[in-house]
């Protein structure tokens, strides 16, 4: 029972194919009666052609997977040979309206050529336009970017594309037009937009080395707004002579860092210097002034900070020296106190005679 439903099923699949083919066609033999005088109904056949020939590769899997079918029931364990007989048959026959459909549709086709080729022309200049129209909008934009990783944004946007488009692309265009008896403004439009791309792509250069040079300012300011923030921690409530060399050891690390600062701005001083001569109005100078402002408070608080620091630390030596000394009066006159009248005479006479 099982196998005479994949038979009964086999024969359906095999019918509504034929069916499918048979109206395809028909359709296909219409077509080709209609006569197409001018391009443009030509190009029209040949766009509902192409959508017909899609729908010829999207049904290609469904009448091979009938044939393997038909190939499995053809097993003796399957079917009896009359049915063989039968699937036999049904295939064959499958099979040749399938790949009669197959050529008729590309005979039609190669009928069609001349519009297939202008089809295919103004694809490729619809493409082209829409790439020069989006490029032509960048450059009429004329943005530069805010900043250094927006420059770079726009320079890959302007550089990026989906496909070629330069001086030998547009000549076979062109060629290919000539050929079809076509007509395109590509290249003169092609060269007004190259010169203005070559130009655009230059300006981003010179963004780009500007947008550097600002960030590398903001990011020295950044450096000295920290140390400044350091510089600006008050010193201990009752410092000792251990806390003021702490303290000094810290800032001796921090004029480390601070040297490294200096360095950086020398070398900003230069980069202004080379971004002025090529960029008059690039704001280089006015970039600096600000950062040698901020340099110039650094330095004064650094020195102010070392100042400090050292007047503090002679204070802690004198007060330890002194504490020292109080201690060294005390003990002795402890000891003073604890000696007898006679000894203390001798000691007295000992000492006057060391001073004189």
């Amino acid at each position: 029972l099982d196998n005479t439903s994949l038979y009964v099923q086999f024969l359906r699949d095999v019918h509504e194919a034929s069916a499918w083919i048979e109206e395809r066609m028909k359709s296909l033999q219409l077509q080709n009666k209609a006569t197409a005088l001018s391009l443009e109904e030509k190009i029209k056949k040949l766009k509902k052609h192409q959508a017909f020939e899609a729908e010829l590769a999207a049904n290609e899997a469904r009448v091979q997977t009938i044939l393997e079918n038909g190939r499995q029931l053809k097993n003796p364990e399957i079917s009896d040979p009359q049915q063989r007989q039968s699937i036999d048959d049904q295939m064959k026959q499958l099979t040749e309206d399938w790949q009669a459909l197959l050529k008729a549709s590309k005979e039609f086709s190669r009928g069609l050529e001349e519009a297939k080729d202008i089809l295919e022309f103004n694809n490729q200049v619809e493409k082209i336009e829409d790439w020069m129209r989006e490029k032509e909008m960048l450059v009429a934009a004329a943005d530069t970017g805010r900043d250094f990783e927006h420059c770079q944004e726009i320079i890959r946007k302007l550089d990026h594309s989906d496909m070629r488009v330069d001086d030998e692309r547009i000549k076979e265009i062109n060629t290919l037009a000539a050929k079809l008896g076509q007509k395109t403004r590509l290249g003169d439009r092609w060269v007004e937009l190259k010169g203005n791309l070559d130009k655009y792509r230059a300006t981003l250069r010179g963004a780009l080395e500007v947008h550097a040079f600002n960030r590398d300012v903001e990011d020295t300011k950044e450096r000295i707004q920290e140390k400044l923030a350091i510089l600006s921690d008050k010193a201990p409530a009752q410092p000792n002579l251990e806390a003021v060399e702490a303290l000094l050891r810290k800032q001796d690390t921090l004029e480390r860092d601070v040297s490294a600062i200096s360095t950086k701005l020398e070398e900003l001083t230069k980069e202004k210097g080379k971004l002025m001569k090529k960029y008059p109005n690039c704001g280089a100078e006015e970039k600096l002034q600000s950062l040698q402002s901020d340099w110039d408070n650094l330095s004064e608080a650094c020195l102010n900070k070392r100042n400090m620091l050292n007047e503090s630390l002679t204070l802690q030596k004198f007060m330890k020296e002194l504490q020292e000394l109080e201690h060294w009066v005390d003990d002795t006159c402890e000891k003073m106190d604890s000696d007898e009248p006679t000894k203390i005479e001798t000691k007295l006479q000992l000492h006057n005679e060391r001073k004189g």
